[in-house]
């Protein structure tokens, strides 16, 4: 058994207070149950005052959601005092992070070997359509942002010295940040893709629940016509724990079709936007999740980045 030392060396604890930070590792060092089931999880004090940050701000709520786009697996136990309800009305990300299955939320006073035993109890129920549509509503609302910046110069490829190349940089900056796909990017890949998501794409599925595991093509389960067996290997067991199985894409189907052919893989090949507005039980793409929800208007309950499946 791995020494409780090694385990709380693994676990991240973000709060304003060191005192609260000493004394939970105290409490899981002293505990007198395996803390194994913590190791690799980050802990978040939802009325953080780090930075600068008011507790009303409730920053916990942004830091844990800025990690879920760079980490949509990640780990991570929100505490709070503020009645839920009242949080929700003030951050609508709440919401967003709680429908992730590895998630939790406790409400303080609770015992340590509750935040020991946080992933075996049940999570809190989330309408998958009010996520769906929450996590809309904060991308383009990033979005109008990011715009109201890069827009105030008439030529945002190339912008005059001064405060519009400023304003451009700083919405481009923005975008890399909602976007972490972008983050190796030049501009006119950025204004581009910009341009594409604040496009609308008719959700001819919205409100419709499918099941299955829906997993891209280009740059996912292959790169470059090069497949991508480990990705491959998972979807076969998956397969025969009972999920379905969709390859979906944006690309050319019959291009791809072939190539699956060539491979001997027979999963149904689907086109992306068909599916526009749908909420899917499990997605896997090369996109963070952000990018992906923005480009496609498809909400996945859980996204996993095709590097992140495990070998």
């Amino acid at each position: 058994m791995i020494e409780k030392e090694k385990i709380i060396e693994t676990v991240a604890i973000i709060c304003s207070s060191e005192n609260v930070v000493t004394e939970i590792k105290k409490s899981l060092l002293e505990s007198g149950i395996d803390i194994m089931p913590l190791q690799n999880t980050t802990i978040i004090a939802v009325e953080n005052t780090l930075n600068g940050a008011r507790m009303q701000d409730f920053s916990g709520i942004d830091i844990a959601h800025k990690m879920l786009i760079n980490e949509p697996s990640k780990k991570i136990i929100l505490y709070h005092v503020t009645p839920i309800e009242f949080l929700r009305k003030r951050n609508q990300k709440l919401d967003i992070i709680l429908a992730k299955p590895n998630i939790r939320l406790l409400e303080m006073p609770f015992p340590i070997e509750t935040m020991i035993n946080a992933f075996e109890l049940k999570s809190i129920e989330i309408d998958s359509e009010d996520t769906k549509n929450a996590l809309n509503e904060h991308i383009r609302g990033q979005i109008s942002g990011i715009w109201h910046d890069i827009k105030k110069a008439p030529n945002p490829l190339n912008p005059e010295q001064g405060w519009q190349a400023e304003m451009v940089a700083k919405g481009i900056q923005k975008a890399k940040e909602l976007f972490p796909m972008l983050d190796d990017k030049d501009n006119a890949f950025i204004l581009k893709f910009l341009e594409e998501i604040s496009a609308i794409r008719e959700e001819i599925r919205k409100g419709e629940n499918l099941t299955g595991i829906f997993c891209d093509m280009e740059g996912t389960l292959f790169t470059n016509s090069t497949l991508n067996k480990t990705l491959l290997n998972f979807l076969h067991k998956q397969e025969n724990d009972g999920k379905k199985i969709i390859l979906w894409t944006d690309g050319n189907l019959s291009e791809l079709q072939s190539l699956l052919d060539a491979n001997n893989i027979t999963y149904q090949l689907e086109a992306k936007r068909d599916f526009a507005g749908a909420i899917v039980e499990m997605a896997i793409d090369d996109m963070d999740e952000h990018s992906f929800t923005a480009t496609t208007k498809i909400y996945a309950k859980k996204f996993t980045r095709a590097q992140d499946i495990p070998a």
